[in-house]
């Protein structure tokens, strides 16, 4: 996954890898429910037979951080977007 501010596209396989990053085991189960997603349509993205939405490195860069900052991963994921989105 690239930084934020540069360009932010993720194909399948950056995408698989920034999840397992964030979550570990069970990764896709986790960001299904984090997102209210079926995890169906999680493993889709990774096939590659659905587009990831463009808001997913955010979200992703979001999550990481709070990790490695030692921060519970249960956010609000469409409150955070939106103050992102008034900036």
């Amino acid at each position: 996954m690239k930084r934020i501010g540069d360009e932010m596209d993720l194909n399948p396989k950056e995408f698989k890898k920034s999840i397992e990053n964030v979550f570990g085991w069970g990764s896709q189960r986790k960001l299904s429910k984090l997102l209210g997603r079926n995890e169906s349509t999680v493993r889709r993205w990774i096939a590659g037979s659905r587009a990831i939405p463009p808001e997913m490195p955010l979200i992703l860069a979001l999550l990481n951080e709070r990790r490695q900052l030692g921060l519970n991963g249960s956010i609000d994921i469409k409150r955070h977007i939106e103050l992102i989105l008034e900036k």
